[in-house]
């Protein structure tokens, strides 16, 4: 796993403990009082510390959050590529990640009839005819 989905998540997760402790130990753990209780932590009533800790939480979360979607990203691109070196191999000229061109009730696997297709890889071109691999099998890198 790229490392920035992971410290993605753990800062986004971090910021929203922080902010939920923020929140309860500040009156808000009924539900009815929650909207009431943040505004009071933004309008520094629960003090000037707490109305920093609670902004920052926010920013963590939305920071985190950003962090995390860049390593999925990544993630993709790294398949994009496996993919298009797999297919290069095999003497396609392209390959590409899509969906899924295998009508799920043909597929050998029980489990997976009655599901939508996944993502696969498509490879095409090079005078070969067009082949298609789950994008889950591809080789690690």
């Amino acid at each position: 796993m790229p490392v920035p989905l992971l410290l993605g998540a753990a800062l986004a997760m971090l910021g929203a403990a922080t902010f939920m402790v923020l929140m309860f130990s500040s009156g808000g753990g009924n539900k009815a009082n929650q909207f009431r209780v943040i505004g009071e932590l933004f309008r520094k009533q629960h003090g000037a510390g707490k109305a920093v800790a609670a902004k920052l939480s926010l920013v963590a979360i939305f920071l985190g959050s950003c962090t995390a979607f860049v390593g999925v990203g990544l993630m993709d691109a790294e398949r994009a590529k496996a993919c298009e070196e797999h297919c290069v191999s095999l003497g396609h000229e392209a390959g590409v990640i899509g969906a899924s061109r295998v009508a799920p009730e043909l597929e050998s696997d029980a489990k997976a009839k009655g599901q939508p297709p996944g993502p696969a890889c498509l490879c095409s071109g090079g005078g070969r005819p067009d082949t298609e691999l789950p994008a889950s099998s591809l080789p690690s890198r």
